[in-house]
């Protein structure tokens, strides 16, 4: 039971940061996502599709793994689509993971838009997705922007609150990526209830009527 062991780390983790509150809604996750055995991500990096100076992708592409790393779900480390066809590079490798900037500006209010795709090797299947364009100017954005506060910052830094972070740009970029990579632990959480109750049906002694 090692691997469902391992893939629900992050769904224990949702449980006892008790991150109730607005996520985004965009994202998808494979049908039976706790059953992919996932310990080692290969990290392709973030591109823009914006003409965007290298500096300020490569800010965000470090906050983005930054972010993941602090989560202790993988192993992360960064490859290049050279070494996608080298394989000794790939041969301990899982998944691979990569994203792409949809929206930058850093003017208030601040926008910003990222996607994610991570490609299970194995059988070549993107296993999850996502993403969101956060603009501080709508309410949803700032929904998210204090849930996320609250979650993981509260009292940390009382003087301005959630509000610094609609006053510097990489501050903002920081929680965008994590709301993204929430959505693991949101995927995650959605597939324990599906097979919740068919696990409950065989604890009762019940059948589906395919089962011999």
């Amino acid at each position: 039971m090692m691997v469902r062991k391992k893939l629900l780390l992050p769904f224990i983790i949702l449980l006892i940061a008790g991150c109730a509150g607005p996520n985004i809604e965009n994202y998808y996750t494979a049908p039976r996502f706790t059953s992919y055995y996932v310990k080692d991500v290969g990290f392709l990096g973030i591109t823009s599709r914006e003409d965007l100076p290298p500096d300020v992708v490569s800010r965000v592409e470090e906050t983005f793994l930054r972010e993941l790393r602090k989560r202790n779900w993988y192993r992360v480390q960064r490859i290049t689509e050279g070494d996608l066809n080298d394989f000794d590079k790939m041969k301990t490798i899982d998944t691979v993971l990569w994203g792409e900037i949809l929206y930058y500006k850093n003017n208030e209010p601040f926008r910003f838009g990222l996607s994610t795709k991570m490609r299970f090797i194995n059988t070549d299947q993107i296993i999850w997705s996502a993403y969101y364009i956060f603009d501080a100017a709508n309410q949803k954005t700032i929904d998210l922007l204090e849930n996320y506060y609250q979650q993981r910052l509260y009292p940390h830094s009382p003087l301005w609150g959630y509000k610094l972070y609609l006053l510097n740009m990489d501050k903002f970029v920081e929680f965008s990526c994590n709301s993204i990579l929430d959505t693991i632990q949101l995927g995650l959480e959605e597939k324990e209830e599906e097979e919740r109750p068919a696990e409950s049906e065989t604890q009762n002694g019940g059948s589906s009527g395919d089962e011999k």
